[in-house]
């Protein structure tokens, strides 16, 4: 069941992120806002917080990435992962939805954990709401 959830949220990021075509950032974005924007949602999945993180998503997302979900899905990796000690590498890059016109922010963090390295995927809209979340 727990890899349904997972497949779940790449099929929302997918879905997402399949439409943008540009990869620099719209000027409706800073790119220190998305990185610190982020950071803040690493710091509440390593909190568990994953309710604060489903508050922060897009409404119609709000099921998929419900905190029952999130915890099923970033609960075991964080156990596993043991403490977070760094981010290794933080990216951010825009992208446009073919068929909305919607311009869209990604910040792709690989952090740094005691027994091992995670990939966080966030894209938000211009209101910097979740419009797209994968943890690998």
């Amino acid at each position: 069941m727990k890899k349904l959830y997972l497949v779940v949220i790449t099929l929302v990021l997918a879905v997402v992120l399949s439409g943008c075509s540009a990869p620099e950032l719209a000027d409706i974005y800073v790119g220190t806002e998305v990185e610190e924007f982020g950071k803040e949602i690493v710091e509440l999945a390593n909190d568990k917080d994953y309710q604060a993180i489903n508050d922060r998503a897009r409404d119609d997302l709000k099921d998929a990435l419900s905190a029952q979900v999130l915890e099923e899905v970033i609960t075991p990796l964080l156990d596993n992962g043991g403490t977070f000690v760094d981010y290794k590498r933080i990216d951010v890059f825009g992208g446009v939805d073919d068929q909305t016109g919607e311009d869209f922010a990604t910040v792709v963090l690989i952090c740094e954990y005691e027994n091992s390295k995670l990939s966080y995927t966030i894209t938000v809209n211009q209101d910097y709401q979740i419009v797209g979340f994968y943890i690998k």
